[in-house]
C-alpha cells in the first residue's frame, strides 16, 4: 500500500512546488511602451467604514504620465475628479510596474503592479496616503 501512496506524494510535491513558480508572463519582457493607452482602473479600500472603492479612467502617455485631460476618477458618490499620476517599469526585465496617482490632493502609492501575459490587466498593491493599504485592478479599454 505504501508503494501506492509514493507516487501520489510525489505528484502532490510538484505540483506545489509548480504553485510556488512566479506568475510572470512566458513571452518578452514588458516595457513602458505596454502600458501606453487607455485603462480602467479600480482601487478597492476594506479597512475604511464603509468600504471604499474608486474607479478610474487613465490614458496613459509613452513616458508613464497620464494625459491630464482625458484621466478622471469617480467613487460611490459619482463625482468626476481630474487624476494625475505616473506608471512606470519597476525592473528592467520583468512585468512589474510601479507609480503613484494623486486625485483631489490625496496620493495613491502605486507599490507593485503585476502586468499579465496578453499585457491587456494589471493587479497591484498600494498605499492611500502614507499608511492605508488598497488594492488595485486595471483592464486595458
Amino acid at each position: 500500500m505504501s508503494r501506492l501512496n509514493r507516487p501520489i506524494r510525489a505528484a502532490a510535491a510538484a505540483l506545489a512546488l509548480a504553485c510556488l513558480a512566479p506568475a510572470a508572463p512566458a513571452s518578452a519582457a514588458c516595457s513602458q511602451s505596454d502600458l501606453v493607452g487607455t485603462w480602467q482602473f479600480v482601487f478597492t479600500h476594506h479597512v475604511a467604514t464603509p468600504p471604499f472603492w474608486m474607479s478610474c479612467t487613465f490614458e496613459i502617455k509613452p513616458n508613464g504620465a497620464f494625459t491630464a485631460d482625458r484621466s478622471s476618477c469617480a467613487g460611490r458618490g459619482g463625482v468626476g475628479r481630474k487624476a494625475f499620476g505616473v506608471i512606470q517599469p519597476a525592473g528592467s526585465q520583468s512585468c512589474t510596474y510601479k507609480g503613484h496617482v494623486v486625485v483631489a490632493g490625496v496620493r495613491f502609492e502605486l507599490s507593485h503592479a503585476t502586468m499579465s501575459r496578453p499585457k491587456d490587466h494589471l493587479n497591484g498593491v498600494g498605499l492611500i496616503g502614507s499608511d492605508s493599504a488598497t488594492t488595485y485592478s486595471a483592464t486595458r479599454l
